[in-house]
C-alpha cells in the first residue's frame, strides 16, 4: 500500500506507486493522537506535511470546504455571443449544462475531494454506456479512450469520485489527471452532456464558482390581460404586481436556501382566517407568504425547482399568485403545488 493525497492505494495501481510498510493506525487518516512510527522500505517524495510534538502528531491530508456554490462554464457561439451555462443535475443521475438559475439542481459543495449535490450524491466518473459507444455520430472525431461519463452516484469515497480544482478553473479527475470536466456543447458524445474529457484548455472546461444573480421573479396567467406580474411586497405582505420599473430584485442565498430581499427573507407564515371565503377554499392546504427578518429558520428555506416552482421544504406547498382572488386579490401565498402557470416564477436579471 502507499499513501497519496490522503488515501491508501494498492501498490502498482499508479505509475508513481511506491510500497511502504505502514503500521497501525492508518497513516492516511487525519488524526491527532499518539502514533507508532512507520518503517519505510522504499523511499519516495511525499506531499504529507506533519507537525509533531514529543508524542502527538497532527497530519493534514486534504482540504475541505462546506461552501455552497454553482459552477459556470461558457462557449463562444460567435465573435459577439458567448453562451453561459451552469452544471446541473438532471433526472437525479445525469449532469448537463443549463441556464444558470440558482435552482436546487445547480448547487454543489466540495468535501473530502468530492463534488457533492445538496442531497449527498457525488459526481462520479464511469464508462460511457455500450449503446452510446456504438453510436456512429461523431465517432471519427472523438477519442473514447480519453473520455469518461460524469454521473451522480452515492458518495463512497472511491477514486472515481475524487477531483481536484486547479487555479486555471479546470476540474481534474484525480485518478486520471489528464481528464477534465467538460461541457459537451455540440454533442461529441451526448449533446449538452457534462463528462470528463482530455484537458484541452478550451472555455468549456473552465468552471467558475458563482452565486445566483439578483433578479426580478415574474409569473403569469393566460386569462389575464395584464398577464405578467412580478414578485413584490407591501409592508410585510408579499404580493404580485404588474411587471414594471417598481419590481424589486430578489436573490437566492445558496447557503441557507432563503430568497432574500435586502435584509428580509421570504417567510412561510400562518394564513389569516378569511370568513368570507368558501368552505372549500378555507379547507385548502395553505400558508401565507410574508417578509420577515432573515433568521435561518425552516420557514425561510425553499427548494427552487427547474420548472420554476418555489416549494417549502418538507411540504407540498408552492408559492402561488392568487390571480383569481380566492383569498386576497393579487396576494401571494403558499398553496398545494399544482404546476399551473401562476406557481411558476422565472428570474429576469435585466428587468
Amino acid at each position: 500500500m502507499y499513501c497519496h493525497a490522503g488515501r491508501l492505494y494498492d501498490c502498482g495501481t499508479k505509475p508513481e506507486a511506491t510500497c511502504h510498510d505502514f503500521q497501525a493506525p492508518d497513516p492516511c487518516a487525519t488524526t491527532t493522537g499518539t502514533t507508532t512510527t512507520a518503517t519505510t522500505t522504499t523511499t519516495s517524495t511525499t506531499t504529507t506535511t506533519t507537525t509533531s510534538t514529543s508524542t502527538t502528531t497532527t497530519t493534514t491530508t486534504s482540504t475541505t470546504t462546506t461552501e455552497t456554490f454553482m459552477l459556470q462554464t461558457s462557449w463562444p457561439l460567435s465573435e459577439a455571443v458567448v453562451e453561459y451555462v451552469c452544471l446541473t443535475t438532471f433526472q437525479d443521475k445525469e449532469l448537463i449544462g443549463n441556464k444558470c438559475l440558482g435552482i436546487e439542481e445547480q448547487r454543489f459543495t466540495f468535501q473530502d475531494g468530492q463534488l457533492k449535490t445538496l442531497d449527498d450524491k457525488c459526481v462520479t466518473a464511469v464508462a460511457f454506456s455500450k449503446a452510446l459507444r456504438q453510436n456512429e455520430l461523431n465517432q471519427t472525431l472523438r477519442d473514447e479512450s480519453s473520455a469518461l461519463d460524469a454521473v451522480l452516484q452515492d458518495c463512497t469515497g472511491l477514486q472515481e469520485q475524487r477531483v481536484t480544482f486547479h487555479p486555471d478553473g479546470t476540474i481534474h479527475l484525480e485518478m486520471q489527471d489528464s481528464l477534465c470536466l467538460d461541457w459537451d456543447v455540440y454533442g461529441l458524445f451526448r449533446i449538452n452532456n457534462v463528462y470528463f474529457y482530455t484537458c484541452n484548455e478550451q472555455q468549456n472546461e473552465v468552471w467558475a464558482k458563482i452565486r445566483p444573480a439578483a433578479a426580478v421573479f415574474v409569473t403569469s396567467y393566460p386569462s389575464r390581460v395584464d398577464n405578467t406580474h412580478c414578485l413584490s411586497f407591501q409592508g410585510e405582505e408579499v404580493k404580485a404586481v404588474p411587471q414594471g420599473a417598481d419590481c424589486p430584485k430578489w436573490q437566492w442565498d445558496v447557503e441557507t436556501s432563503a430568497l432574500v430581499l435586502g435584509d428580509a427573507c421570504l417567510t412561510v407564515s400562518d394564513f389569516p382566517e378569511l370568513m368570507d371565503a368558501t368552505e372549500t377554499a378555507r379547507n385548502l392546504a395553505k400558508e401565507d407568504a410574508t417578509l420577515q427578518d432573515c433568521d435561518g429558520s425552516e420557514a425561510q428555506k425553499f427548494i427552487y425547482h427547474a420548472g420554476g416552482t418555489i416549494q417549502t421544504r418538507g411540504q407540498d406547498l408552492c408559492l402561488d399568485w392568487d390571480v383569481a382572488g380566492i383569498f386576497i386579490k393579487d396576494n401571494v401565498y403558499f398553496s398545494t403545488c399544482n404546476l399551473q402557470d401562476n406557481q411558476v416564477w422565472a428570474p429576469v436579471e435585466d428587468a
